[in-house]
């Protein structure tokens, strides 16, 4: 089977290891950072595997690894006898305590996000796949490279998705899984027996997929996610198949303005969105602090920021958050800003439901992030759902295409 080379993957596998490499070249004790696979318990039948690596050394952060993602995690001041790792732009943290000399780990990830739920953890030095076991003779070389997938869930209709697999060893894939609302980030796994197995955590994703594989490549499985959520799939091998553009799901009413006032989200002083933005081409997020897509695409903003607001462009986003309280939003929403190094306005929404109160214009919403390109006359010229990011073959295209789009506002 011939898999497409992801261009993304390779460009980050080379820029990863660069910063790798800086990092090990910087600390001594970062050279003798040790590898461990971690056990996240979802629930009492379901685990989550990953693979993480310390070096025990005072004040050392750890690495997360989810396919050619890298997550630095810092330490903070331990709770009781408990070494505590808290993750970047989520708040959410690891509590950890040394077993075995320091060969185990055991303890919880916590979630401060969601009343601090408590999920068990253990760690054991291991340099293994990320799921043990053995694979059936052949049943590796059927995983096709792209399907279209059917998502079940409560919703009424299930989720149209397209699943990109991309082989990096004899039984080993990384991959995403894109459906019209964004992606599921940085998958990572292998065949045990005649099943698929793949996971991505990322400090709030905590995904599980579990697919039988047919003889003809098919699939059909299960996702977990949480401590209950279960829901089944099916995956057709597909070159072909293509999700709606995202720029043709939702749009604003015919000769709509941007006219919302809002708090900003630390200092709550009103600020005039369409003020702000008024006589400039302009860049509108419709975002959440507890938005994986939202993190990436955000990443990617901070970039463009850098190279078009000296042009004239006005960026802002406006978050939406799990509490309508912006004082109680302030805590996760602050350490998104700073740990994202947001450098233009974040207005506060108010509570994740709240889109249709501040743009009313605003038709067809379908999820977060959505993203706004207003041009110099204050007309919202595109409205894009979703965001496909790095971990996706649609990623450079999806940023080259906002791009040249900044391009033809700014030359209006």
């Amino acid at each position: 089977m011939n898999y497409p080379m992801n261009p993304i993957l390779r460009w980050r596998t080379a820029a990863l290891l660069c910063a790798v490499l800086a990092v090990l070249s910087s600390s001594a004790a970062a050279q003798d950072a040790q590898r461990y696979r971690g056990v996240l318990q979802l629930n009492d039948s379901i685990s989550l595997p990953f693979h993480w690596t310390w070096s025990q050394a005072e004040g050392a952060p750890a690495v997360l690894f989810n396919a050619d993602e890298r997550i630095s995690m810092h330490p903070e001041e331990p709770i009781g006898d408990s070494m505590v790792f808290s993750f970047p732009v989520f708040n959410n943290a690891f509590h950890l305590a040394l077993a075995d000399n320091g060969r185990v780990l055991r303890g919880y990830w916590v979630r401060y996000d969601a009343g601090n739920q408590r999920y068990p953890l253990e760690l054991r030095q291991d340099d293994g796949e990320r799921f043990p076991g053995e694979h059936t003779e052949g049943f590796p070389a059927v995983v096709r490279p792209r399907y279209q997938m059917s998502l079940e869930s409560d919703a009424v209709a299930p989720t149209p998705a397209v699943w990109e697999l991309d082989r990096v060893s004899i039984n080993g894939f990384y991959g995403s899984i894109l459906t019209e609302s964004g992606d599921y980030r940085f998958l990572q796994g292998n065949v045990v027996d005649k099943t698929l197995w793949m996971s991505t955590f990322d400090g709030i994703h905590a995904y599980v997929f579990k697919a039988q594989i047919a003889r003809d490549g098919s699939l059909r499985g299960h996702h977990f996610s949480g401590k209950k959520y279960t829901a089944p799939f099916t995956a057709q091998p597909s070159e072909t198949f293509a999700l709606r553009d995202p720029e043709s799901i939702a749009r604003m009413k015919p000769d709509a303005r941007i006219s919302a006032v809002l708090p900003e989200w630390n200092t709550g002083e009103s600020m005039d969105l369409g003020g702000l933005i008024q006589g400039k081409a302009a860049v509108i997020q419709l975002m959440g602090s507890w938005c994986p897509n939202c993190m990436d695409e955000t990443r990617m903003m901070v970039d463009f920021h850098n190279n078009w607001a000296p042009k004239g462009v006005e960026f802002v986003a406006v978050a939406f958050e799990r509490s309508a309280n912006r004082e109680e939003a302030k805590i996760p929403l602050g350490k998104c800003v700073r740990d994202l190094q947001i450098p233009y306005p974040v207005l506060f929404g108010g509570k994740i439901g709240a889109v249709g109160s501040v743009f009313p214009d605003l038709e067809q919403f379908g999820g977060y992030p959505t993203t706004l390109f207003v041009d110099k006359k204050g007309a919202v010229r595109v409205v894009s759902t979703g965001f496909y990011g790095p971990g996706t073959r649609k990623y450079m295209e999806h940023r080259d295409r906002q791009w040249a789009l900044l391009a033809k506002l700014v030359s209006e």
